[in-house]
């Protein structure tokens, strides 16, 4: 029989690293991630410290439904084109001290291009999903979109050093019932 004392010594440290080890699922590790017009990769493999290009990106869409708090995720400079949905689209939200943030890299020029009468450049209504918050979207060029910001129930978010211009092919005045306008914000 082992003695009460010497069981305990042996049990607790295994309870206490458990513990650790549980709490640890729970924790949201950020990273950096890269995003090409030509992005091929995976989530997993366009992550990386150092800036990746080309197919070694992932593709604007692969990071809306993939980033998470605390993740910054970098587009490289070229032309998004022939967008249908929405060109900004997360599917989660950041949290206080762990925005999501999506931005051009280095000053390179990156410009997104709608195509059709449901296109949007930045979706962040939270009417029917998860409320979208602590999202910071920074230094695009939004062109020929349906519609070009839309933020519903969301807080702490951030539109910056981005221009929203035009609307797709065939869109009439009767299609734009709010009355929305092209603008830049800075």
């Amino acid at each position: 029989m082992i003695p009460t004392n010497r069981l305990f010594t042996f049990i607790a440290p295994l309870l206490f690293i458990s513990c650790v080890l549980f709490s640890l699922t729970n924790t949201a590790f950020a990273g950096t991630f890269w995003v090409s017009p030509t992005g091929a990769s995976t989530w997993d493999n366009c992550q990386s410290a150092t800036p990746l290009s080309g197919t070694a990106a992932c593709a604007y869409r692969t990071a809306n439904i993939n980033a998470t708090a605390g993740d910054t995720i970098f587009y490289r400079g070229g032309t998004y084109a022939g967008i249908t949905g929405s060109a900004i689209n997360p599917t989660n939200t950041g949290t206080a001290g762990n925005v999501i943030t999506f931005s051009a890299y280095n000053n390179e020029s990156v410009e997104f291009i709608g195509s059709g009468l449901s296109s949007m450049a930045v979706n962040l209504d939270s009417e029917y999903n998860t409320v979208r918050s602590y999202i910071k979207v920074t230094g695009f060029k939004f062109t020929d979109f349906m519609q070009h910001l839309w933020i519903r129930k969301g807080t702490h978010n951030e539109v910056s050093y981005c221009t929203f211009l035009g609307f797709p092919a065939g869109a009439t005045a009767t299609d734009n019932v709010d009355g929305a306008v092209s603008e830049s914000i800075d």
